[in-house]
């Protein structure tokens, strides 16, 4: 779906798209296979190996971004573009407007960022799931490909908990007060933490962050109608590394897909430019919550309409 997307909002482009398949062994036969994929094999043993190397709750994120590293040899053209399966650019001509816009302002990265709700993520840079990559620019800057390593850089000793509510209604309240939450903003060194590492201050990387869409009131900690009122005030006194909502405002946009007239969306929304860019379905936690493939597959299809 989301290759046939592609061909249909860049008409006359040609792309190459490599696959790598970190599916288990017993879907691999069961994936569709035509000439539209160079397909690569993603790490090898899957994920019983990574099982037997890493935690279990992290273990699937290895497998995956081991398979975007092995992609990386066979990307042989200038730009390149790391994108999730699950997530959908609906802006038309997009492959020519993003090369157009990374060469008009001297771009190694462009790229949309982990949504701001995830704020233990970093911050005010590009994450992997919609990644432009200048090649060229990257090697003029004293870089090679290999140098862009998507694996986890730590990942402590548990997945992590959401705050504790031990005070029921009034624990966001105090939550809000909570440092030792505060200090976790930021901190997390999943996947694609070290190209934020290497590259974010570097001095000779320019990169562009495309905006996510986030409404504080309703999708930051703790949010829920006084509190989010109380922690703006609050946080006004805080730096950026103590909040929850990103200071810099021009990082996000509070206007979503609905209110710009295009209606509910299934996903996490992207903006660029004023306009709609991009969709992140996040399929495997749509899944997790009871969707079907054929229900996701129709939001989809409507979805696509919607934007053509």
């Amino acid at each position: 779906m989301n290759y046939g997307l592609t061909k249909k909002k860049n008409p006359g482009v040609d792309f190459s798209w490599v696959l790598a398949e970190n599916a288990p062994e017993d879907l691999l036969d069961k994936m569709p296979r035509n000439g539209n994929f160079t397909v690569i094999p993603g790490p090898e043993g899957g994920l019983e190996k990574m099982y037997s190397i890493y935690p279990r709750w992290i273990a699937s994120t290895f497998l995956h971004n081991g398979a975007m590293n092995m992609s990386i040899p066979h990307i042989k053209t200038r730009f390149g573009i790391f994108l999730d399966s699950d997530f959908y650019i609906l802006e038309p001509n997009w492959i020519k407007k993003a090369i157009d816009h990374m060469q008009k302002n001297n771009l190694t990265f462009l790229g949309t960022p982990w949504h701001p709700k995830d704020y233990i993520k970093f911050r005010y840079f590009p994450c992997h799931q919609c990644l432009f990559v200048d090649f060229e620019k990257l090697k003029e800057n004293g870089y090679k490909p290999e140098d862009i390593d998507f694996n986890p850089t730590g990942y402590g000793n548990s997945p992590g908990e959401p705050p504790k509510k031990r005070f029921g209604k009034l624990s966001r309240i105090i939550n809000m007060f909570n440092f030792s939450e505060r200090r976790k903003i930021g901190t997390d060194k999943h996947t694609a933490h070290g190209v934020f590492e290497k590259f974010h201050k570097d001095g000779k990387t320019k990169f562009k962050v495309i905006p996510a869409v986030f409404k504080p009131e309703k999708e930051s900690y703790p949010a829920l109608n006084l509190v989010y009122i109380f922690n703006k005030f609050f946080e006004f006194f805080l730096p950026d590394k103590f909040c929850y909502i990103p200071k810099d405002t021009s990082y996000y946009s509070t206007k979503s897909f609905k209110d710009r007239g295009y209606g509910e969306i299934f996903g996490e929304e992207f903006i660029w430019k004023d306009k709609p860019f991009a969709i992140h379905v996040r399929l495997q936690k749509k899944m997790q919550k009871g969707a079907t493939l054929p229900e996701i597959e129709a939001i989809l299809n409507e979805l696509f309409q919607r934007f053509n």
